[in-house]
């Protein structure tokens, strides 16, 4: 008993920390949407460049490079995404192998329960037995 106590208490615990790894999945597919939006909008003003000739490529070169720089911070944060995921993933692995466990423990428990019970039946059954016999030798000597 103490046993499954203890599984459901880390079954518990898991529970919890995949509650606070599943809202930081989101935050992070969030902050990944704005990277997303953010970049289509530049992507949007490159074309749309200052007047003048000579501004016109360091403008571009500048653009290029904060694009470049837009295009690393989506890399990265969809390598964090893919850790949190399998993160998430262990984590229900784990939970599902500690269920495993309690439902061995509980069916152990069972068993010995049945056990004990046909034990104590049997008992009981020689009991009412042993009992039948004497009263039925009883009534023979009276007869």
């Amino acid at each position: 008993m103490i046993l499954i106590g203890q599984k459901k208490e880390e079954a518990e615990a898991i529970t919890k920390a995949q509650a606070k790894i599943k809202a930081s999945l989101e935050a992070a597919k969030h902050k990944l949407g704005l990277l997303n939006d953010y970049q289509g909008e530049c992507m949007n003003t490159t074309n749309r460049a200052p007047e003048g000739n000579a501004l016109n490529s360091q403008y571009f070169r500048n653009q290029f490079m904060f694009s470049e720089k837009i295009q690393d911070a989506i890399n990265q944060q969809t390598l964090e995404i893919s850790t949190i995921e399998k993160n998430i993933e262990e984590k229900n692995a784990q939970y599902l192998k500690i269920l495993l466990e309690i439902r061995k423990f509980e069916a152990v428990i069972e068993r010995k329960k049945a056990l004990q019970e046909k034990k104590l039946n049997k008992i009981e059954q020689k009991q009412n037995d042993e009992y039948a016999a004497r009263m039925t030798l009883r009534a023979s000597r009276k007869s």
